[in-house]
């Protein structure tokens, strides 16, 4: 069983002044396909918030997906708080993400996505993350 863990990245959703539709959708498509959701946040686009958040989600989740702060704005630093977790980048999951989120929303050219995985022996990998013969390795992704 995949347990998963959503993390919706937005100051507006955080402030309430947005409804997350980005972490929902997630879980929808997570609960499809059979995995357990067993954590769901919404933070701020803050680096140091992105990143101690995924941090704490390895501790239960195998796969945490994430949601937001991925456009142009200065305020958009999804990529680059995962970027300091993963050991390990997948761009071409990301080009294929965003080419098909190009094929129903034009502006999805602007998104800075970032796909990785971090394996928990790896010096940037969360030291929560260490019990590698339960689960083999974290993987943030962001989406």
């Amino acid at each position: 069983m995949i347990s998963v863990g959503i993390i919706t990245v937005s100051d507006r959703v955080f402030r309430k002044e947005y409804e997350d539709k980005g972490g929902p959708a997630l879980k929808q498509f997570c609960e499809k396909r059979g995995w357990q959701v067993v954590a769901q946040a919404v933070v701020l686009d803050e680096e140091a918030v992105i990143g101690d958040k995924t941090r704490e989600l390895t501790r239960t989740c195998s796969l945490i997906l994430l949601t937001g702060g991925t456009g142009i704005a200065e305020r958009d630093v999804t990529p680059e708080a995962i970027h300091e977790i993963a050991t390990k980048e997948l761009p071409g999951f990301g080009e294929v993400m965003r080419a098909k989120s190009f094929e129903r929303f034009p502006h999805a050219i602007l998104s800075t996505n970032h796909s990785s995985f971090a394996f928990p022996e790896a010096p940037k990998a969360p030291s929560s993350a260490s019990n590698s013969s339960r689960r083999p390795f974290r993987t943030p992704l962001n989406c």
